[in-house]
């Protein structure tokens, strides 16, 4: 499929933020069941991309972090995917950075929650590819980046 004539291109930063071989995600929900995916957001005009995750994961989790190395880059082509019809208009480019909850903060009430998400969850490592978290395709790479701290950036292309 083309490129919709009003798609929109944004930057988006994402948390991968690991504590006792469990990961933090945001916990949504939707007419499928509960799905998972990495706390993070969209970069705003003038916001650095550390900055914008630091925002996106208050505003999310509730909590404070702090931006370490990038792990993954990823492209998501809305058109491409199978959530074209919750959007047929975006392309984003993702930078996942590992990161770590600022002393004395723990995850808590979102300021400002994504469309469907009820919560936030820690994900055992061990469960997270028989889990309905996104994007799919890099489950088993994300355990091995989580569990590894000597990982270099990885482009995981345009995947879902």
């Amino acid at each position: 499929m083309a490129s919709p004539s009003n798609a929109r291109f944004r930057i988006s930063a994402k948390a991968i933020i690991v504590e006792d071989d469990a990961l933090l995600t945001i916990h949504c929900r939707d007419d499928h069941g509960d799905f998972y995916y990495l706390p993070g957001g969209g970069q705003e005009m003038g916001e650095t991309v550390t900055d914008a995750l630091k925002r996106e994961c208050l505003e999310e989790i509730g909590c404070r972090v702090e931006p370490g190395p990038l792990l993954f880059v990823r492209d998501y082509i809305s058109w491409n995917h199978e959530f074209v019809d919750l959007g047929a208009d975006t392309h984003q480019v993702e930078l996942m950075f590992r990161a770590t909850i600022v002393d004395g903060d723990r995850p808590g009430t979102p300021t400002v929650p994504d469309g469907l998400q009820i919560g936030f969850a820690w994900l055992a490592l061990d469960d997270l590819p028989a889990t309905r978290f996104y994007p799919q395709a890099m489950r088993s790479q994300l355990v091995d980046a989580a569990r590894s701290h000597t990982r270099e950036a990885t482009y995981l292309g345009a995947v879902n």
